[in-house]
């Protein structure tokens, strides 16, 4: 089964992920077959794409990979977790990655360079997200709560506590609100 898919940039394809360890390419006219790139053997448990189109996918092993185009067929590893890494997102404005993982740490990946900042919530981090602008990273975490960092790594808001995990979040377009998805059920903004 699919553990996680997104859109490509251009809106022409959908990338999944999923038990398979493969991540694949499909057509959105369904006029050929899809594309299977090479991602390792372990379940692809996240996936993101850049601004530019790059391709980000977290595993069930702990690697973070990237491919330098959705048509690149083999991947780089950047770096890893201990345990699976269970989200990725693109900061928009400048091409960093952010991974967090089962291991409770959120990491902030400068890919071209391969610097690291590590920023760790004691607790697995469910799903990552950065604003449209780039300014503001939401991760939520098993345990319920969701921290907020500006871009330059400080935890700028008190966590928000749920009374669930929290498995997705997703910023509005224009930044002011934050919606988080948990595992009671609700979705809370």
């Amino acid at each position: 089964g699919a553990f996680a898919v997104s859109w490509s940039t251009d809106g022409k394809l959908v990338i999944s992920g999923g038990r398979d360890g493969a991540v694949w390419l499909w057509s959105v006219q369904g006029d050929r077959s899809p594309v299977q790139l090479d991602s390792g053997v372990s379940p692809v448990l996240a996936l993101a794409i850049s601004a530019d189109g790059r391709l980000a996918s977290g595993g069930g092993d702990g690697v973070l990979r990237t491919w330098a185009s959705i048509g690149a067929t083999k991947p780089i590893d950047v770096g890893r977790h201990e345990g699976g890494v269970l989200a990725v997102s693109w900061r928009p404005d400048d091409g960093a990655l952010t991974s967090g993982g089962r291991d409770g740490a959120l990491r902030l990946w400068q890919v071209d360079s391969g610097a690291v900042v590590s920023d760790h919530v004691d607790d697995p981090v469910l799903s990552v997200r950065w604003s449209a602008d780039g300014r503001w990273l939401a991760g939520g975490t098993r345990r319920g709560s969701v921290h907020v960092w500006n871009a330059g790594g400080s935890d700028e808001w008190e966590p928000l506590i749920h009374d669930a995990a929290v498995q997705a979040v997703e910023w509005s377009s224009d930044g002011r609100y934050l919606a988080c998805g948990c595992d009671d059920g609700r979705v809370r903004i």
